[in-house]
């Protein structure tokens, strides 16, 4: 049996099966959260949001009815455009937290000065410095205004929903393509996130700008371009390594093209091209950072046990924990803090029962429980109580459901054994499971949702089909 018939026999159920497990669970416990939330809350914010849920799938329908694929792609970018700069103007989001940081560093390195770098948390984190360096270059060439920013991630969010149905119209067909840039375009967390001055929006456009150069091209120089954009997108959001394993064993079990005579020296050639133009923008910005004396670290992490000591705490359940961070910074950094660290996840690694029940407390909570993108953007500070507690419902419902008919989605491209579509699921499996070890929040779920959003679709038009069929027998 070759590696292509074994791979749609055993390998694609195996990792579908795993895929299918995992996300069900957290979809029964969103769908639960959601239940919850529509019992707990007023008649009248009930009935709006399936008013807006009903709309938005009768527009859709309509729209697809009577026009072109490109004049639907046009309205709904339109649409989500209008919607996320009416966001932005109503609500006027100020920088907090760690964006703020973020934010006060970017004006000062727009005017050459770099001396922040000697902060606790620019020590700690140097590759922070990344999304710094973008930041300020908006700044230098555009203007000090954070209306500015807002609005190049709104560019961001809808070029990343125009990639979404690319993504879908190639991996399956132009209408599940058309279903994913509707639902991404109308996605209350891409909505609600406009106002922040986050590194999700660009971080996230590159590394699925360079997903879809792997799944639509078989030749060395997308490749290449592929693997330049997935380092753009580690450069301003660290998450290369995990995108990196994920396309590698992708190339490895699903890459089959002879483009180079033989299928191995393709598959050899292919990973060749992609790890070097990663490393031409990895490697390549690090040198610039170091030699023109920006920062002596490059885009590194130094605090490297602080992620999983904080992960791993049954207490926060794996959500920040000041009280780490205090035992932590007893120590400078390096290699007694280090060892510091390792101590801790090793005792807390000691009760297998209880990290199994951490893991699955972890995975509802970042996975199930409602996401905290208006917090980030301090909606209750602009609108009445009501208009909040609705868009919160809104928000959850519309995320309970897309999540559900993602794992419908990923039944259906099961039964239909595609290859073609595995390596979103095999990112699926891997941010999932990181989750499990590392620090949680659930404006984390913003890089996964393009993937589960087409899943989503793929979903949805099994059902209209289902349903379709049954009407006819």
């Amino acid at each position: 049996m070759n590696l292509e018939r074994f791979n749609q026999k055993i390998t694609t159920k195996v990792i579908c099966i795993i895929a299918i497990f995992l996300w069900g669970f957290v979809a029964l416990g969103a769908l639960w959260m959601g239940a919850t939330s529509l019992m707990n809350s007023r008649v009248l914010l009930v009935v709006i949001t399936f008013i807006i849920l009903i709309v938005i799938t009768m527009i859709s329908l309509l729209l697809s009815k009577y026009l072109s694929i490109r004049q639907v792609i046009g309205i709904m970018l339109m649409i989500s455009f209008i919607v996320k700069l009416i966001w932005i103007i109503k609500v006027p989001t100020q920088p907090s937290s760690d964006f703020l940081v973020l934010h006060k560093a970017s004006l000062r390195a727009a005017n050459g000065d770099f001396s922040f770098m000697q902060n606790n948390y620019f020590l700690n984190w140097p590759y922070q410095l990344g999304f710094v360096l973008y930041q300020s270059m908006i700044i230098k060439f555009l203007g000090h205004s954070i209306m500015i920013i807002k609005m190049i991630n709104i560019i961001l969010s809808l070029a990343t929903t125009y990639l979404v149905f690319l993504t879908g119209k190639q991996l399956f067909n132009e209408k599940v393509g058309l279903i994913g840039l509707i639902i991404m375009a109308l996605y209350p967390q891409y909505i609600f996130f406009s106002s922040v001055l986050t590194n999700q929006y660009i971080a996230t456009f590159c590394f699925y700008l360079g997903f879809y150069l792997l799944i639509k091209y078989h030749t060395w120089p997308q490749y290449l371009m592929s693997g330049i954009f997935l380092g753009l997108g580690n450069i301003v959001r660290p998450l290369g390594p995990l995108v990196l394993i994920a396309v590698f064993l992708f190339i490895v079990f699903y890459k089959n093209k002879n483009s180079y005579h033989k299928r191995w020296l393709t598959k050899i050639i292919l990973i060749i091209a992609l790890v070097g133009g990663y490393q031409f923008m990895t490697v390549g910005t690090n040198v610039i950072i170091q030699t023109t004396h920006i920062s002596q670290y490059g885009l590194i992490n130094r605090s490297n046990t602080w992620k999983f000591v904080t992960g791993l705490n049954y207490e926060t359940t794996g959500t920040y924990s000041n009280q780490d961070l205090e035992v932590l910074d007893r120590y400078p950094i390096g290699l007694k803090r280090d060892a510091v660290g390792k101590k801790l996840i090793k005792e807390r690694l000691t009760n297998k029962f209880k990290i199994v029940k951490l893991f699955m407390k972890k995975s509802l909570a970042m996975w199930s429980y409602r996401d905290s993108a208006l917090e980030w953007s301090n909606l209750k500070q602009f609108v009445s109580l009501n208009i909040y507690q609705g868009t919160l419902l809104y928000q959850t419902i519309f995320y309970a459901l897309m999540l559900s008919m993602s794992i419908v989605g990923i039944i259906a491209t099961m039964i239909k054994k595609k290859t073609e579509p595995m390596l979103f699921i095999i990112v699926m499996i891997g941010y999932f499971l990181v989750h499990w070890l590392i620090e949680i929040q659930t404006r984390y779920r913003f890089f996964i949702m393009p993937a589960i959003l087409l899943f989503s679709a793929v979903g949805i038009m099994s059902m209209y089909k289902w349903i379709k069929n049954r009407k006819v027998n």
